[in-house]
């Protein structure tokens, strides 16, 4: 799965594109465990096993000051914005999260998947089996509940709830860490933020795809059957993903030419013609006729819009289906 590679896994500049994380979860949660599968996944999520950012967050002086830079610096382990937040009430602290997109069950497992992983990281950091007074969860019941108290450690878990949240003794969340050296966490903070600087967002499964097409249509052989060879995929299996993201290689052609067309149209002085052979057009009447599909203008009408992606296309890197949510 692009993203998820061994490869990619390993390289600690890569930032994992949200699109195959949820891709990954969406396969775990459809099997017979339904959203429970987090709570084994995240069972064996050992310290170390994320990295740069398991340490910031085991490593302040508490708890609560650990959990403040691990969120901080969530990036350093995806591309996703974070959704989670803490609240403090009087001897209470609580950790809550919105509910991701999607499919139930994929946002129901998303998210139980955060909080188990912050409550084993919590019980890591403190050396102590912290338990939750209370856990609140979107997702509705599971035919299992047993699975849920034994990994929270209470029976006082809420499904159906607006959305996830765990709530501890503050105290729990203050007592100072066993065994944190002093002055550890500021050099960890310069080297994640060296870290977030020097990183990369990884390409996803389409963006590949608009490379190669790019590519093809540059070196005048636009093709399916030779974009799929780019990709070494079959020229089936390249129809098969552009469906899944909810487009077809005929509307993918058109989108990378009116890009293009828009780039050429104002950043060069170029002819016509030049333009419409750039473009794999028999000729400028053909590209007029396409200028004026796409905007209702003549081709140099374009030129005064900005060079900017053209309209419902994702930004490189965004993964974002056009008109399903399905992950590439």
């Amino acid at each position: 799965m692009p993203g998820l590679a061994p490869g990619d896994l390993a390289d600690d500049l890569a930032r994992i594109p949200t699109t195959a994380v949820l891709a990954m979860w969406e396969r775990l949660a459809t099997t017979e465990q339904g959203p429970a599968i987090a709570l084994d996944a995240m069972g064996t999520a050992r310290v170390g096993t994320f990295g740069l950012w398991d340490y910031l967050c085991t490593s302040g002086p508490d708890f609560r000051t650990s959990l403040e830079t691990a969120l901080e610096y969530m990036p350093l382990v995806g591309d996703a914005d974070n959704s989670i937040q803490t609240s403090e009430n009087g001897r209470l602290f609580t950790l809550q999260e919105a509910v991701a997109p999607g499919l139930p069950e994929v946002a129901g497992t998303v998210n139980l998947s955060a909080l188990a992983l912050f409550l084993r990281r919590a019980q890591e950091a403190t050396g102590r089996p912290i338990v939750p007074l209370s856990v609140r969860l979107a997702h509705s019941p599971p035919r299992c509940y047993r699975r849920y108290g034994d990994f929270f450690g209470t029976s006082n878990i809420d499904f159906d709830a607006g959305r996830n949240a765990m709530t501890f003794l503050i105290d729990d969340m203050v007592a100072p860490l066993p065994g944190v050296q002093p002055g550890l966490a500021a050099p960890l903070r310069e080297y994640a933020d060296l870290r977030l600087a020097a990183s990369r967002p990884l390409l996803t499964r389409h963006d590949r795809f608009r490379q190669a097409l790019a590519a093809a249509l540059q070196c005048d052989s636009l093709s399916l059957a030779g974009v799929a060879r780019r990709l070494s995929m079959s020229p089936r299996s390249l129809q098969r993903h552009l469906t899944e993201h909810g487009t077809t290689w005929r509307e993918e052609v058109d989108r990378l030419r009116h890009e293009q067309a828009l780039a050429l149209l104002h950043d060069t002085d170029l002819p016509l013609q030049t333009i419409a052979v750039r473009l794999g057009y028999s000729d400028a009447r053909t590209l007029r006729r396409a200028a004026h599909r796409w905007q209702g203008k003549a081709p140099r009408d374009l030129s005064a819009a900005p060079a900017a992606h053209c309209p419902n296309t994702p930004a490189p890197g965004s993964g974002a289906p056009t008109s399903r949510s399905k992950a590439s």
